[in-house]
C-alpha cells in the first residue's frame, strides 16, 4: 500500500503543469504541435450519484453466503453497519490486517467486510474477514461502545481526496452486502451510517464521492418493489 500511495502522490506532484513541460519539450524537438490534453479533473460528486443510483445490487453467489456463516449463530446485539473507505488507491485483506496490527489490534484487520476495487482485490469482490465469522467486536470506529455494536463494511479505494470514485461493481457488491446484513441482522437503512456520521467520530471517511444516502434510497426503492 505505502508504494501505491507513493505513486500516487508522485503523479499528483507531476500534474497539468509537468505534462505541458514534457509536450513542449517533445513539441521542440519534432517541430510539429501537439494538440492541447485538458488536465484530469475529479468527476463531480453529481456524476457519483448518477451512477450510484443507476446500479443496481448485484446478486450474492450462495456459495458466497456459505463462506460467510459464522463459526456460530448471528449475534443479536449488532445495532448498525458503518461504510468506510481505505483511503489508499488500491488494498489487499492482508496489507490492511498488517496495517491494523501494527497499530496494536490484537485481532487484526478492523472491518467486517471489505469490498475490492480491482487494484489488490477484485473489482466487487466481497471479503468476510475473521471478525464477522467469529462475530468479534469491530476496530473501525472511535470508542469500544461503538465497536461493540457496530459492524464494518470498507471499500477500497480513495473517494475524499484522490479523483476516484466507487466502482460500478463495488457499489452494486455494497447494495447487496447491505440487502443481506440488514435482513440477517434485523436492521433497517435508518441503522446504515458512514463513518463521518456516526457518533463521536472527527473523520471525513468515507469520503465524498461515496453517496451513501443515494446508495441507501436507490435500495429501498429496488426492495420496495
Amino acid at each position: 500500500m505505502a508504494i501505491a500511495a507513493g505513486v500516487a502522490v508522485g503523479l499528483g506532484a507531476w500534474g497539468w503543469t509537468g505534462r505541458n513541460a514534457a509536450k513542449t519539450a517533445r513539441t521542440a524537438a519534432s517541430g510539429v504541435p501537439l494538440p492541447p490534453e485538458p488536465p484530469a479533473v475529479p468527476s463531480p460528486p453529481e456524476e457519483a450519484i448518477r451512477r450510484a443510483r443507476a446500479m443496481p445490487a448485484a446478486p450474492l453467489p450462495l456459495y458466497l453466503l456459505d463462506t460467510w456463516k459464522p463459526d456460530g449463530p448471528i449475534s443479536p446485539r449488532w445495532k448498525a453497519v458503518v461504510v468506510h473507505h481505505t483511503a489508499t488507491s488500491g488494498a489487499t485483506v492482508e496489507a490492511l490486517d498488517r496495517v491494523h496490527r501494527g497499530r496494536g489490534m490484537e485481532n487484526g484487520l478492523a472491518y467486517h467486510f471489505v469490498i475490492g476495487n480491482g487494484r489488490g482485490l477484485a473489482d466487487g469482490a466481497i471479503h468476510a474477514t475473521p471478525r464477522w465469522r467469529r462475530q468479534l467486536d469491530g476496530g473501525h470506529v472511535r470508542g469500544a461502545q461503538h465497536n461493540r455494536v457496530a459492524l464494518g463494511v470498507c471499500l477500497v479505494g480513495d473517494f475524499e481526496d484522490g479523483i476516484g470514485e466507487p466502482t460500478d461493481a463495488q457499489v452494486a457488491a455494497l447494495k447487496a452486502l447491505l440487502d443481506w446484513l440488514l435482513d440477517s441482522c434485523g436492521l433497517s437503512d435508518g441503522d446504515v451510517r458512514g463513518h463521518r456520521d456516526y457518533p463521536g467520530q472527527a473523520t471525513l471517511c468515507p469520503g465524498r464521492r461515496l453517496p451513501l444516502a443515494d446508495i441507501l434510497e436507490t435500495r429501498r426503492i429496488a426492495v420496495d418493489k
